[in-house]
């Protein structure tokens, strides 16, 4: 039928047909049948061909190609392909929405139309250099078709098609994370700020008592550089080692040590000792996990000696109080005494003389 059909009319038949033929084994096989006129005759040759592989390579290569637009399709991430000349050759959805632009604009578009400020000479080194086979990460801000910026990380890359060389850029939005990390930055400064003024010597040690951080104010007072005691253990600091046993006991007990207050003997480096107080805080993870302590510790030097001269002012001031009602007591005693003398002086005018002598001492 096909072949009369292609006698009848061979410009209006097809040349070629494809069919699906069950062999004597009952194998399945794709075949395609050609036939060709014989000119001037009005014959025809036909003839047949397995093309059963054919077939299968062509639906493996299809299914292939339908996985790579899915993937490139489905794809979060923006993707562009651009050429040697920076040209966009092929976007996917997502970097539609990335930049605002549909395929049709971006495929008339180059890399440099995306970024508001660029050095091009050095874009163009750049550029060379990936398409010479370098792979590069980067971060820079794109302008969107609404005219507003958005700060995006791109992976590039060589591919090769057709014998030529295109840049594979995969490109994601990380605004949220370049906010998250200035916050990020922000607190850290703060907590920095905050940390180096404190007037106090401030410790952070790890769960194993090994120092992670001080402030200024503590090598003010210990007279050791962070750099010195990093990672070092803390028994150092203590002139008494059964202290710094106790305060151990004290951390793994498991109790609740935040604002607890601690009295040792403390060394500095020099040698010198002082007396000081430690205010310990546990220093927890963003689970409520303990990952260290942090220590506040105060030369208490100063004020124990002022409590000592208090305590000396309050000594006196009590033997003060004590010999002033001794004097008060005795002077009342010494007027009756004189005032007794006074009357008998008047009654023995005329007495012995000796007598009235003594009298007159009395009262005197």
């Amino acid at each position: 039928m096909c072949i009369r059909d292609r006698r009848e009319d061979p410009e209006g038949t097809p040349d070629r047909y494809q069919f699906t033929l069950v062999d004597a084994q009952g194998r399945r096989k794709q075949v395609a049948l050609n036939i060709d006129m014989i000119p001037g005759t009005g014959k025809s040759i036909a003839s047949l061909q397995d093309i059963t592989e054919q077939e299968r390579t062509r639906r493996e290569l299809e299914r292939a190609l339908e996985w790579q637009e899915a993937m490139i399709e489905g794809s979060v991430d923006a993707i562009f392909v651009s050429d040697e000349t920076a040209t966009f050759v092929l976007v996917n959805a997502a970097a539609e929405e990335l930049t605002g632009y549909t395929r049709e604009q971006l495929s008339k578009m180059k890399i440099p139309d995306l970024h508001q400020e660029m050095d091009r000479v050095a874009f163009q080194r750049y550029h060379r250099r990936i398409l010479s086979g370098e792979s590069a990460l980067t971060e820079a801000p794109i302008l969107r078709a609404d005219g507003t910026k958005v700060e995006v990380e791109f992976n590039n890359r060589r591919i090769e098609v057709g014998g030529r060389a295109y840049m594979h850029t995969v490109a994601r939005d990380i605004s949220d994370r370049k906010a998250l990390e200035r916050e990020i930055a922000e607190k850290e400064e703060r907590y920095r700020t905050l940390f180096t003024s404190i007037r106090d010597a401030i410790l952070v040690v790890g769960t194993d008592r090994r120092i992670l951080d001080c402030n200024p104010a503590f090598t003010e007072l210990f007279g050791y550089s962070l750099e010195e005691i990093r990672e070092g253990e803390t028994a150092f600091l203590y002139h008494d080692p059964a202290d710094h046993g106790r305060m151990g006991q004290e951390l793994s007990g498991g109790g609740d040590l935040s604002g607890a207050l601690f009295s040792f003997l403390y060394r500095k480096k020099s040698g010198e000792t002082f007396p000081g107080e430690s205010t310990v805080f546990p220093l927890r993870g963003t689970r409520g996990d303990v990952m260290g302590f942090i220590s506040i510790v105060r030369d208490v030097s100063v004020q124990q000696e002022m409590e000592a001269q208090l305590r000396q002012a309050q000594k006196m001031e009590a033997v003060g109080q004590l010999t002033g009602g001794i004097a008060h007591d005795f002077n009342n005693e010494l007027t009756v005494i004189q005032l007794s003398a006074e009357l008998l002086e008047g009654v023995l005018e005329h007495a012995d003389p000796q007598a009235r002598e003594d009298l007159h001492a009395i009262r005197n």
